[in-house]
């Protein structure tokens, strides 16, 4: 059965996974991009995962406008971002919002 999602949800997770997949391209040097969306006891979590060479996440607050704006997007919605990374590891990305249901 497929779910449908209200607009704005569906509009904040393209562009979250568009800036994502973005700025794997740009900066990562990636070999593999794992991208999964699921739906899960009413929230909808979309998961980009790389194996590219990771930062540290702590030190990149503030300075890059992509993940800023994920992050506004997404809690503008109510939902959470994640982003789990440190150098040499690849990072994760996960992006929480509440579905309907």
């Amino acid at each position: 059965m497929a779910a449908t999602l209200p607009l704005p949800l569906e509009q904040a997770l393209f562009r979250v996974a568009q800036e994502a997949l973005t700025n794997i391209s740009r900066h990562s040097k990636a070999t593999s991009v794992e991208v999964e969306l699921v739906w899960e006891n009413g929230d909808i979590i979309l998961s980009i995962a790389d194996n590219g060479h990771g930062f540290n996440v702590s030190s990149s607050d503030g300075k890059g406008l992509g993940l800023q704006s994920m992050r506004e997007r997404v809690e503008a919605l109510g939902g959470q971002l994640e982003v789990k990374s440190k150098p040499g590891t690849g990072t994760r990305i996960k992006a929480r919002l509440k579905g309907m249901g």
